[in-house]
């Protein structure tokens, strides 16, 4: 209900009552075996210069860019089929 009020004249919230770590709980269940952009990163291989290049399987570039930029965000959970990183700080991403 919108702008219910109680007694006290406070809104009520529906979402305060909401409970979502049984949620939380499965996605990482989910993605816990799937290398993905963001582990690469946990790795370390990955600062704020490296270019990181993400291709699909035919070796198109979908995105390149540094890890921060909303371009290369968008790929961080993406099942990876394989990675190159090379010491000139550039990292090749191949997408499954």
């Amino acid at each position: 209900m919108r702008g219910a009020r109680e007694e006290n004249g406070t809104s009520k919230s529906r979402r305060k009552n909401l409970d979502y770590s049984n949620l939380q709980k499965q996605e990482v269940t989910i993605n816990e075996n799937v290398m993905n952009l963001s582990k690469i990163i946990e790795l370390g291989l990955v600062d704020d210069r490296t270019e990181i290049w993400c291709r699909d399987r035919d070796m198109h570039v979908l995105t390149h860019g540094n890890w921060y930029q909303d371009n290369v965000l968008e790929y961080m959970h993406r099942e990876i089929e394989s990675f190159t990183w090379q010491d000139d700080d550039e990292l090749f991403i191949d997408l499954k």
